[in-house]
């Protein structure tokens, strides 16, 4: 009978065992790591997240060393519903999934988490009480009236939410210039929300400030599907050159050409989008004299990094097929969020491609508005933002310095609560490209002590010569 009870256990066991998998409460737990699927991750943007970004290995499979080394998360305005299997991340210190359509939130196994920025949601509520070494919330845009913080004893600000802690941890009043709405603690350290009304300053988000294209971009959602393949080991801009060369043009970068595009993404002359631009339409590939079917197949290999699915496949030839120019379909795939993913893997910012517009003459515009959302809110460009932005910038609906305003009195980054001294170092960088040196910074410094507003420090960095002649290197106008 024992030998019949073993013999019993040793099968079930076994058909619990597939191949080097093992079931576990519905999810695939490879031996060496965790499976890239649907059971994992269910949403079909998040998983294309983790595909182009974090498998680093391109195998769908993520080691735990892939898993361990994630330390953040960017999943900005990339139309995510489900956020399942972020919790496999337990190293997850800074968490970005602003302007998306998450519902619900679970970030208990995030122990780790100093920054959450979930603006612009669907969440009704959220517990962060699992959350002890958070120190930066953004709450706005979502349903939520209370949020619990006695356990976030390092929490410090809450921007664009209104909130703020004083060192006795004591009831505190904030008010947002920007909102004219105010959070508080009570006595139990409990945030209970104020009211709220219609800004009266700057635009309500900086994504939101300028209008979003939508011609040539709106695929089926399989263009959105499972990158099944990831940039290579070697993060970096070279890489993402290297790979332009091999994908679109069959041969390893030459040393002249590798050299020109690395300096036009570092000189801030072009973004990925525009890099793209430059081996799709040039001399070389153009030459090859692709087949419509051919061109959207090496679109896919370019931009998603991964194999055609058949229904995005049949959408874009059927546009070419009936007088869609390939311009048209660029478009639509360098302005897509799976290439934005895809550009993150290398540390690259894939930018926004516009139609009829100079390759470089946009390449400097994009390079301006990304700089601005990496100096003054210290992210990546959300792709609808970036895309207002460049088009408004291109029709001249905006100057640099409009532009910058946007940016630096917008919630997002006045709910940053900088000390005098790091709004001018903010602004140096901003609007100068440079470093302020000690007496810059210092003069500026005791002229807002002295009680000049921020708004004046502003104008006086962006009606500066300097400040002309950083807009004119970008194609813009001060």
């Amino acid at each position: 009978m024992k030998r019949s009870i073993k013999t019993i256990a040793t099968i079930l066991c076994a058909s619990l065992i597939v191949g080097n998998s093992i079931m576990t409460g519905g999810s695939e737990v490879f031996a060496d790591g965790i499976e890239i699927n649907s059971s994992n991750f269910p949403d079909d943007n998040f998983r294309s997240y983790i595909s182009a970004v974090i498998d680093e290995s391109g195998d769908e499979v993520l080691s735990q060393s892939e898993i361990n080394a994630v330390t953040d998360i960017y999943v900005i305005g990339a139309e995510v519903s489900n956020l399942k299997g972020i919790e496999k991340f337990t190293n997850l210190e800074v968490l970005d999934c602003s302007s998306n359509a998450i519902s619900s939130l679970n970030l208990s196994s995030n122990t780790k988490l100093k920054e959450l920025k979930c603006n612009d949601n669907k969440l009704t509520s959220l517990d962060i009480s699992k959350n002890p070494s958070l120190e930066v919330l953004d709450i706005t845009g979502n349903s939520i009236t209370s949020i619990d913080v006695k356990n976030n004893t390092y929490l410090t600000r809450a921007y664009n939410a209104g909130v703020t802690k004083d060192d006795n941890y004591n009831i505190c009043f904030y008010e947002d210039d920007a909102h004219d709405c105010y959070l508080k603690y009570d006595l139990n350290c409990k945030v209970i929300a104020g009211a709220a009304s219609t800004p009266t300053a700057a635009p309500t988000t900086v994504t939101s400030a300028p209008t979003t294209a939508t011609t040539a971009t709106a695929a089926p959602t399989t263009t959105l599907a499972v990158v099944t393949s990831s940039p290579n080991n070697k993060k970096d801009a070279a890489a993402f050159v290297d790979r332009c060369y091999q994908v679109a043009l069959g041969r390893k970068a030459d040393e002249d050409g590798l050299w020109y595009w690395l300096t036009a993404l570092n000189k801030g002359e072009a973004c990925g989008a525009q890099v793209g631009y430059g081996f799709i339409f040039s001399g070389e590939y153009i030459a090859r004299n692709t087949s419509n079917e051919q061109y959207v197949t090496d679109l896919y290999s370019m931009f998603f990094g991964r194999e055609k699915d058949d229904a995005g496949f049949k959408y874009w030839v059927g546009l070419l097929e009936s007088g869609a120019t390939r311009e048209d379909v660029f478009a639509g795939f360098a302005n897509s969020q799976e290439f934005s993913f895809l550009c993150q893997g290398y540390d690259v910012v894939a930018g926004y491609y516009l139609k009829g517009v100079d390759n470089t003459q946009q390449g400097g515009v994009n390079c301006y508005a990304a700089r601005l959302y990496k100096i003054c809110l210290n992210r990546l460009p959300d792709p609808g933002g970036q895309a207002g932005w460049v088009e408004k910038l291109l029709a001249g609906e905006v100057t640099g310095t409009t532009c910058a305003y946007g940016f630096v009195f917008s919630p997002e980054f006045v709910g940053r609560n900088l000390k005098n001294s790091d709004f001018v170092i903010a602004m140096y960088a901003a609007f100068f490209g440079r470093e302020g040196d000690f007496e810059e910074i210092t003069g500026w410094g005791v002229k807002l002590e002295q009680g000049m507003s921020r708004e004046e420090v502003f104008y006086g960095f962006a009606n500066s010569a300097e400040f002309a002649q950083l807009c004119n290197s970008y194609g813009i106008k001060p």
